[in-house]
């Protein structure tokens, strides 16, 4: 398969055939930087760099056509983790700043019990390249009063976010991929 196949199949995806104007036919090759900027679209150039460089003329159609798959799928997956964490950012809550994340205890008392009021916020991923995994999430849930919701638990009354953000079910504020939670005195 050549080069221009596959700009030509990514160009009919996208809108408005932004992707041609990022391309040289004549040369084979990405537009120069010069001519880039006059045709706008920088995510469009960027797919044509992408797919350009990694591009092997002596492998197969099925390998090219895996390996354009293969960095367009990095790029989307990038592109949402960035999305995610604009979505968690302090302006669109507020101060995250002061976030207290311990748990709350009972006066004259040594049991931790889970906040009865609204939790404050909780960002601990966010400024990080990584999203946190499910047992770095359920290990700040508990620390907050929580756990994760079982089969049997009812209704759950919060839920914490890819980035460590625990908030009221009802509370839609931002998408992120979320895991339910019960206060941890349930049983």
């Amino acid at each position: 398969m050549t080069i221009q196949k596959i700009i030509d199949i990514a160009n009919d995806a996208y809108s408005d055939g932004l992707i041609a104007q990022h391309w040289d036919e004549k040369k084979q090759r990405p537009i120069g930087d010069r001519k880039a900027k006059d045709a706008g679209d920088g995510l469009a150039r960027f797919i044509v760099q992408e797919l350009f460089e990694t591009y092997n003329s002596t492998a197969s159609d099925e390998v090219q056509l895996d390996e354009a798959i293969r960095v367009m799928e990095s790029a989307s997956r990038q592109i949402n983790d960035v999305i995610t964490s604009l979505e968690c950012q302090p302006q669109k809550f507020g101060d995250l700043s002061r976030a207290d994340t311990t748990p709350k205890q009972k006066e004259n008392s040594n049991v931790n019990e889970p906040n009865t009021q609204p939790p404050t916020p909780a960002l601990v991923g966010v400024g990080s390249k990584e999203l946190l995994d499910d047992d770095e999430r359920e290990s700040i849930a508990s620390k907050n009063g929580y756990r994760v919701m079982r089969y049997g638990d009812g209704i759950a009354t919060h839920a914490i976010c890819r980035h460590g953000r625990i908030v009221p079910v009802t509370d839609d504020s931002h998408t992120c991929g979320w895991i339910y939670l019960v206060p941890s005195n349930r049983s």
